[in-house]
């Protein structure tokens, strides 16, 4: 009878913080799955409730056996790395997947945070997290969209010879001192994409900035993009 009386206790005493992290996580997935990521519903619900696991076994390890009660909760939060490096991807000079990746970090800290029973910063991060990732992102792309107002998205297709890249990079300079290269890869074996902003007064500056560029020797095709 004293045996089953632990059981049941051990259960309560578990299935509290896990459930709250299955929610917590589930509100932060939900929100990435409507947002079109990577790492959606079930993998955030998934680390979270995996790190609340975590820290309620470091906790009953620490009172049985007076373990390090911080021991697995640190291995958690270097483990996630790998899990969020996954996440990252390289496209040519562009990089995406870092703010899933955080986001992932922040979800396994929400969970250790519910796995030791602190539920007030658990739900307050798990707010935090939901306000930078919907409320932030929309301020983020508005700010971007002004940010690019005057500002012209060239697409080149080039061949790619010794000293080619060289010789455009050096037009584009003359065109604008602060132009951004954002991409530059393969389409095919001997021919390159290169992609770069250039800020400009108005439409009207495009056509002669195309014109331009045509005469580069090498330059297959140009477009203006986002214009």
């Amino acid at each position: 009878m004293k045996f089953d009386s632990i059981l049941l206790a051990e259960f309560f005493t578990a299935i509290g913080p896990l459930f709250l992290a299955l929610v917590l996580g589930s509100i932060v997935g939900i929100q990435r799955e409507l947002s079109g990521h990577q790492a959606g519903l079930r993998t955030n619900t998934l680390v979270c409730v995996g790190s609340a696991l975590a820290m309620v076994v470091s906790i009953k390890m620490h009172t049985i056996y007076g373990s390090d009660a911080g021991r697995i909760a640190a291995q958690v939060i270097s483990g996630i790395g790998f899990l969020g490096a996954g996440t990252i991807i390289r496209t040519g000079l562009s990089v995406r997947g870092l703010t899933t990746a955080a986001g992932l970090w922040v979800t396994a800290c929400i969970g250790l945070a519910v796995g030791a029973r602190l539920y007030v910063p658990a739900i307050m991060g798990t707010i935090c997290c939901l306000i930078v990732m919907g409320l932030m992102e929309w301020v983020e792309k508005r700010a971007v969209q002004e940010r690019r107002r005057g500002i012209c998205h060239l697409v080149l297709e080039v061949e790619n010879l010794p000293g080619r890249l060289e010789t455009i990079y050096q037009e584009l300079l003359k065109l604008d001192e602060n132009m951004r290269l954002d991409e530059i890869r393969y389409i095919e074996k001997n021919q390159l994409e290169i992609n770069v902003f250039i800020h400009t007064e108005n439409k009207k500056d495009h056509g002669n900035i195309l014109q331009i560029l045509s005469q580069i020797e090498g330059v297959r095709k140009l477009a203006v993009r986002g214009s």
